[in-house]
């Protein structure tokens, strides 16, 4: 009576913990700091890779084509001041406190 044990688990379980060890992934992934995706994303290669010749333009047009107003030639936003609106309280005083 020499029966070899076989193992069977019902696709309920393989499916269960298929979505716990997702959701274990999610909120790993959820909770990192940013700087340990940038870490994880490096070590799996799936950082973006830089496109055109590092900084600069390229000189392909793309800028004056799509009507890119306030961009520099190189395509990064120009620097614009801080407005800062203040609201008059309704009673009249800027910092007053009602006694």
């Amino acid at each position: 009576m020499t029966q070899e044990a076989t193992l069977t688990v019902p696709i309920q379980t393989v499916l269960s913990a298929l979505i716990v060890a997702a959701a274990f992934f999610y909120a790993v992934w959820a909770l990192m700091p940013g700087a340990g995706r940038l870490a994880v994303r490096r070590r799996l290669g799936l950082t973006p890779k830089a496109v055109g010749s590092g900084g600069g333009c390229a000189g392909c047009g793309g800028c004056e084509a799509s009507g890119a107003a306030g961009r520099s030639a190189a395509g990064v936003d120009q620097a614009q001041p801080i407005q800062v609106y203040l609201r008059q309280r309704r009673d009249g005083g800027v910092n007053a406190r009602r006694q």
